[in-house]
């Protein structure tokens, strides 16, 4: 049985155990450990790095050129390395038996190992990152107080029963509980100072469990032996400081101690290390750190972590469903009107799938799949498109492309956007003249009337002449030559229209209708009168159309305080009928002055349409093609 328990202990030892992260012990007794890697800010990586040297002293020499990266199995050189402070979990267990009652220079052992340490914690200062706990045979004493001079305190308090008291493992198991609670700094390094006289062989089994479970959660173990005389320590005892990164110093009586802060202060720093990492897919990867000494390599164990990488999502913002160019009507000296607008701003969001956002080095918008605009620097999530050279309504795509700096690219869908070219504006004859142009008019106009003038005058005379001439007076006189007043005929009065069921106004064509109509129906905005509103045209060329004031949430926005953010729906059934659904609004959707529900309503030809107080009427794009109802005549006669 003693031969068997180091051999599981040496077997555990190969394996590698974690430690603190990926530990291993180099053949001079130098060990490395590192943490698992963080990628808070990817691709830069970030890990914490410790070196022992064979006596377990903490390197605190290291440079960066010493310092190799092997991720995935490519080298990498690290970024910056830097030494920083951490917090230690001390915790004292004291296992008391009689041979620490052995007196010498008048106190006994138990009292001299009590002084050094009451001293040791005195040298503390004032609370900081440690903290501190005493653990006994029977029980924990002292837990995590952040004053040393309570530890200092409980010393004093604890006055064991040294004659009446067996050694045991207690107090390192109750050490080993309290070590394995949540850290709330993962930083911070834990560390057992183990105070024992020699053991009983039976402890054996026990010893290899806890120095087991010791490795595995990361503490490492010191051990003082008090012996009455010299001997060899226990392997029991020596492979629990071995397997955990500590040391047993054996003391006789009357022995100097060791340095107690010694046995802390290697554990008080870690290096953290950052590098740019290579990774650029999800999956699972490795990485492993090797340190050249002079001649000698260190290196870590291989960790395996996982990672997701994924390319960025852009999403457009509010993009336009239409976009309307207007003929404005030109300025004084233009040559020809000009249609507006001439760019349209759009916007993106960029998102990223995987959490780790990073910077973008592009940024693209396309056309029908061609390239229309691009970014190279910020702002990446805006464009500009120009639309100067679009001058025929038509349907077009949009799609936005964005590029990360690590070459990964995303798009965001296809948005059809419709492009509607209004009839151009005529300009009036007063915007067509200029201001020379305008004098020299208005010296034509002087000019005729005071030739008018002239001939009016001289026309008068003319007549006056005349009437002493007896013909003359005759032929006036005559009704075959006089001229005869023509009345003009009186314009006839418009009969109204008839109205159709439910009270609603016969449709008014509006004219001129647009041009290039594409959708087999439309809406046309009313004013208070139910008159056709200029430009007030809607083509409905898609499936489904959605009415509201809200942007974000209607493709078809109605500027009226009475429309709610998402008011009402218009789509085409299977059978190619125009269906108008309430979306649950406050003011209501009205056809023909009758309240439609969310289960919607059949559209006709003419209808009326309130939307809020939106007055809309409702079109077939060619009504010649509605069937008409068939009328038969029927012979009186013939039914006898």
């Amino acid at each position: 049985m003693k031969i068997i328990i180091p051999l599981l202990i040496i077997l555990f030892l190969l394996a590698g155990l974690p430690f603190g992260g990926a530990s291993v012990h180099a053949q001079d007794g130098s060990t490395v450990d590192t943490s698992a890697p963080q990628f808070d800010l990817f691709p830069t990586g970030q890990f914490y790095l410790n070196a022992y040297d064979a006596e377990g002293s903490f390197i605190d020499y290291l440079e960066k050129s010493s310092i190799e990266i092997i991720e995935n199995g490519q080298a990498i050189q690290p970024d910056k390395i830097e030494m920083i402070d951490t917090g230690l979990q001390i915790i004292i267990a004291l296992n008391a038996g009689p041979v620490l009652n052995v007196q010498s220079g008048g106190m006994t052992e138990y009292q001299r190992i009590q002084q050094a340490l009451q001293e040791w914690a005195g040298t503390q200062g004032p609370p900081g990152l440690d903290d501190y706990s005493l653990s006994t045979p029977n029980g924990l004493f002292l837990i995590r107080a952040k004053d040393p001079q309570q530890l200092s305190q409980a010393l004093a308090d604890y006055q064991p029963d040294l004659l009446k008291l067996q050694p045991s493992i207690n107090s390192l198991a109750e050490a080993l509980d309290l070590a394995t609670d949540p850290l709330s700094d993962p930083l911070t390094r834990r560390s057992i100072l183990y105070i024992t006289p020699p053991l009983a062989g039976n402890n054996e089994t026990s010893l290899a469990d806890l120095a087991i479970r010791a490795r595995e959660i990361g503490v490492r173990v010191n051990i003082w032996l008090m012996a009455a005389a010299a001997s060899e320590t226990p392997d029991p005892l020596r492979q629990v400081a071995e397997m955990t990164g500590g040391k047993v110093f054996q003391i006789a009586p009357n022995s100097p101690l060791p340095d107690i802060e010694s046995i802390f202060s290697s554990l008080r720093k870690t290096y953290r290390v950052q590098y740019t990492s290579k990774i650029r897919a999800s999956g699972s990867h490795s990485l492993k750190v090797n340190i050249r000494q002079g001649m000698t390599l260190l290196s870590s164990n291989e960790q395996r972590f996982d990672l997701t990488v994924q390319p960025p999502n852009p999403i457009f913002l509010d993009p336009p469903a239409v976009i309307r160019r207007s003929w404005k009507a030109p300025e004084a000296g233009a040559a020809a009107p000009d249609l507006e607008p001439d760019q349209v701003d759009l916007q993106i969001l960029i998102e990223f799938p995987d959490q780790h956002p990073r910077a973008i080095t592009a940024s693209r918008l396309y056309l029908d799949d061609q390239l229309i605009a691009e970014n190279t620097a910020e702002p990446f999530d805006r464009f500009i498109w120009p639309v100067s050279s679009l001058t025929i309504s038509t349907s077009m795509k949009l799609r936005a492309e964005v590029v990360d700096g690590l070459g990964l690219s995303g798009s965001t869908a296809e948005i059809p956007v419709e492009i509607q070219i209004d009839q151009p504006a005529r300009a009036s004859l007063y915007s067509r003249i200029s201001q020379r142009g305008v004098i020299a008019i208005a010296a034509i106009l002087t000019s005729g009337i005071a030739l008018a003038l002239v001939l009016v005058l001289t026309g008068s005379r003319r007549g006056w002449r005349r009437q002493r001439r007896p013909a003359d007076r005759r032929r006036l006189n005559d009704p075959v030559t006089q001229p005869v007043d023509i009345q003009p005929i009186p314009a006839r009065k418009e009969t109204a229209r008839p109205k159709p069921e439910g009270g609603a106004p016969a449709p008014t064509p509006v004219w001129p209708p647009p041009e290039n109509q594409t959708g087999p129906a439309r809406l046309v905005i009313l004013d208070e009168n139910e008159q056709p509103v200029t430009g007030g045209v809607i083509l409905l060329a898609r499936q489904e159309i959605t009415f509201g004031s809200d942007p974000q949430r209607a493709t078809q926005v109605l500027n009226s305080p009475t429309v709610d953010a998402l008011h009402a729906r218009l789509f085409q059934n299977p059978e190619g009928d125009f269906i108008l659904a309430d979306q649950n609004s406050v003011a209501g959707t009205w056809i023909n002055y009758a309240p439609v529900t969310s289960s919607g309503a059949r559209l006709e030809h003419g209808d009326l349409i309130h939307i809020g107080k939106v007055l809309l009427r409702f079109e077939i794009t060619n009504p010649a093609r509605i069937p008409t109802a068939q009328v038969r005549v029927i012979d009186l006669d013939s039914r006898s």
